[in-house]
C-alpha cells in the first residue's frame, strides 16, 4: 500500500519498496523502520524535514556548481570555466555523502532557489554581454541549462555511482539520510544503539529492489 506524507518542508510517498521523495530520490527504508531504529530522533524532528535536508544535500553538486560558474566566467576563460565546473561537480558529488552538514544544508536550501539563481545569472550574463565577452556569456547560459535541467547529472551519475559503491555500502540517498539522522541525534543528544541494524535493513531492501 502506498501512503503519501507531507510536512511543513517537504513531502514523500511511502511504498512497500521504500520512500520516494518529492524531489525524486529513493530511500530504501520506511517510516516504521526508521521509528523502530531512531524513534526518538523523529520525535524531535519530522521525517519530512530530514528527507528535505537529504534531498537538498543530494542536489548540492548542481547547486554549488551553478553558483561557481559565474564567478569563474568573470575570472578565467570559458574553457577553464567548463573544466573547473566539471571538476567541482564530480569531486563534490563523490565526497559529499561523507561531508553532510545540517548548517550547510540550510544555506543550500536558499542557494538552490530557482528565482535567486535566475537573477544571479541574468546579472552576470548581462555584465559579460555588455563587456563584449560573448563566448563567456554563451558558456554561462549553457551551463545554467545543463545543470538546471539535470543533463550533467544524468550523464555523470551512472559513473559516479560506481565510485560510491567502492566507498560506501549504502546507496548515496540512504547514506545521506542516515548521516542526517546521526547529526540530528547529536544535536539532541539522542543515542542510536540500533544504527547498524538500520543499515542492514536498508541493504536488504536495496538488494531486494535490484533483484
Amino acid at each position: 500500500m502506498e501512503r503519501q506524507k507531507s510536512g511543513t518542508e517537504g513531502a514523500y510517498l511511502e511504498t512497500p519498496g521504500g520512500i520516494f521523495s518529492a524531489s525524486g530520490h529513493w530511500y530504501h527504508t520506511t517510516e516504521s523502520s526508521l521509528r523502530a531504529y531512531a524513534g526518538e530522533v523523529l520525535e524531535r524532528e519530522s521525517l519530512a524535514t530530514l528527507i528535505t535536508l537529504s534531498d537538498t544535500w543530494l542536489r548540492s553538486p548542481q547547486t554549488l556548481t551553478l553558483w561557481a560558474v559565474p564567478v569563474l566566467l568573470l575570472t578565467v576563460s570559458p574553457l577553464q570555466t567548463s573544466l573547473a565546473a566539471l571538476g567541482i561537480y564530480l569531486v563534490w558529488k563523490i565526497v559529499s555523502p561523507a561531508m553532510v552538514s545540517r548548517a550547510l544544508a540550510k544555506v543550500l536550501r536558499v542557494l538552490e532557489n530557482v528565482y535567486l539563481q535566475g537573477l544571479y545569472y541574468v546579472f552576470t550574463l548581462s555584465v559579460l554581454a555588455a563587456g563584449g565577452n560573448m563566448a563567456a556569456m554563451w558558456t554561462g547560459l549553457a551551463a545554467f541549462i545543463l545543470l538546471r535541467w539535470g543533463v550533467l547529472e544524468r550523464v555523470a551519475d551512472p559513473l559516479i555511482d560506481k565510485v560510491h559503491r567502492a566507498f560506501w555500502p549504502l546507496p548515496p540517498s540512504d547514506q545521506v539520510l542516515r548521516a542526517f539522522i546521526v547529526r540530528t541525534a547529536l544535536v539532541y543528544r539522542v543515542s542510536l544503539p540500533e544504527l547498524e541494524q538500520m543499515e542492514q535493513d536498508i541493504l536488504r531492501r536495496w538488494s531486494k529492489g535490484k533483484s
